[in-house]
């Protein structure tokens, strides 16, 4: 099966398999060597030999084996599960069962439709489309007007930044400048104002960085899944505008193969402020424990960025798509999505 991954993460991959293995092979090495003798003349009076040898190596690496070779390892002994199938078909009525089987840590591969999202890439595309936009205007001369001397003053627009600091100040809706929607009919009735507050959702419900969201359920109730994919673990691009170029906003089919990290929170469930202090003063689990049921709370809502009701998060060691061979041969794709 070849894998085309946008996604390993290389430390707990080789982490995993040292502790199966006893250690990862990183390099293959193979000599061979051949040697003979020819003597030829007077035993111990004169003589002559000849030494002929051949020696052949060949090396090559195995980083790119390392990943196959864990999900390999982790199906011989029992350890993984594809549980694609059966999302499949699960409703919310089965989602409790399913919690019980496979409890946080359990390894499972997943095959299902999901949506790469980065409100990084959110906010530079609606950015992109503004600019755009203005250029357009300013060609057909709509624009011109707004900036004539002696008509009063423009809105000032709002300062952009370059992403990876936005990112970081989570003001990412100022890479939106104004516009004029109402001068051209393909703007939609889009407002500048519209589009930033997209932005704002956007980088609430999902903190900035790449996620995978996946809905494997045909049912409407079903589970969904959501995966963190952690910066700096071998992307196969890192840049989220190259990324989405390549593979789209749509839905289509993904594979991750990790460990289930939590399941969602009960959305009926009754959260109240427990008393967090007392005669020692504040007592400092209690405070812990009474934010996170609220962001337990929000995230069944879909108001945080946590597992809604019915679903999971998984910590992902590998995400990939298997590369299909040409139209008209004669092979099978199974249902986890393997070639056969």
């Amino acid at each position: 099966m070849l894998r085309e991954f946008i996604y390993v993460d290389a430390d707990k991959v080789r982490s995993l398999l040292a502790q199966l293995d006893g250690g990862v092979a990183e390099e293959l090495k193979v000599t061979e060597k051949d040697q003979g003798n020819l003597t030829g003349g007077i035993r111990n009076v004169a003589s002559r030999e000849k030494v002929w040898g051949t020696e052949e190596s060949t090396q090559r690496s195995l980083a790119d084996a390392v990943f196959p070779s864990l999900e390999d390892a982790l199906t011989t002994q029992g350890y993984l599960e594809d549980v694609s199938n059966e999302l499949r078909d699960m409703d919310g009525e089965d989602f409790e069962e399913f919690q019980e089987r496979f409890p946080p840590g359990s390894f499972v591969r997943v095959t299902g439709p999901a949506r790469l999202f980065d409100a990084r890439y959110v906010a530079r595309a609606f950015g992109g489309f503004t600019t755009a936009a203005a250029g357009v205007l300013n060609l057909q001369g709509s624009g011109r007007e707004q900036r004539t001397p002696g008509k009063g003053k423009s809105k000032q627009r709002p300062k952009q930044r370059a992403v990876s600091a936005a990112a970081q100040s989570d003001e990412l809706e100022s890479l939106i400048p104004d516009y004029d929607s109402s001068a051209t009919s393909f703007m939609q009735g889009l407002e500048a104002d519209d589009l930033r507050s997209m932005v704002k959702l956007a980088r609430g419900m999902f903190y900035p960085g790449l996620h995978l969201a996946m809905s494997p359920s045909e049912h409407d109730d079903g589970p969904t899944i959501t995966a963190r994919l952690q910066e700096g673990r071998r992307f196969l691009d890192s840049e989220p505008d190259v990324l989405f170029a390549r593979y789209g906003v749509q839905e289509q089919d993904w594979t991750i193969v990790g460990t289930i990290g939590s399941y969602s929170a009960d959305p009926d469930f009754d959260f109240e402020v427990p008393e967090m202090a007392g005669d020692k003063g504040i007592e400092r689990p209690k405070v812990v424990a009474a934010i996170n049921d609220l962001l337990m709370l929000l995230g069944s809502l879909g108001l945080a960025d946590h597992p809604q009701h019915p679903g999971f998060s998984l910590v992902p060691f590998g995400v990939y798509r298997p590369i299909l061979p040409a139209t008209g041969n004669d092979v099978a794709t199974r249902t986890d999505g393997a070639v056969v």
